[in-house]
């Protein structure tokens, strides 16, 4: 979970053949979603389903607003990229596999995120070689998953609303 450039959650326990979103359904981000602890929603790739917490881009975007929606989705993505980038470039041991147990592995990792939000709170720039092009804006083309339908009106229904 992102605020900014900060990282509020991360979860490190699982070995990287997991995928992302089985990770984040074991995620505290998203038990504090749905008890509506945390105000908001995830915007994800279209590996996720679509849910009433969790927003994917529209496959095939027609009208002006599913253009739009596709857009500011894809701007707010970006920052996801940016934060692991500047993660990779700050801690180069995360650009490769650790080659440690599980267990190590997990505890670098978590090391790492909480000596970035050290760096952002204090305003440290622990800027190397990193390539600022890299994390412009891209269009994607992914299938977006839905669970039964309801994710497709959930995400219309969002898209009517705000766009």
């Amino acid at each position: 979970m992102w605020s900014g450039m900060e990282t509020y959650d991360v979860v490190a326990r699982w070995p990287e053949s997991v995928h992302d979103s089985r990770i984040f359904q074991n995620s505290r981000a998203l038990e504090l979603i749905k008890n509506r602890t945390f105000q908001g929603i995830c915007v994800a790739d279209g590996s996720y389903a679509q849910t009433q917490f969790i927003y994917t881009p529209h496959s095939n975007p027609i009208t002006n607003a599913q253009k739009r929606y596709n857009y500011a989705h894809i701007r707010t993505r970006n920052m996801d990229e940016r934060v692991i980038g500047l993660l990779k470039s700050r801690f180069r041991c995360l650009s490769r596999k650790l080659g440690t147990a599980t267990t190590t592995s997990s505890n670098i990792i978590v090391a790492c995120v909480i000596l970035h939000n050290i760096c952002i709170k204090y305003k440290i720039d622990l800027h190397f070689d990193q390539d600022e092009s890299q994390f412009q804006p891209q269009t994607f083309h992914a299938e977006v998953f839905v669970d039964g339908g309801n994710g497709f009106n959930i995400r219309n229904s969002f898209i009517n609303r705000h766009f």
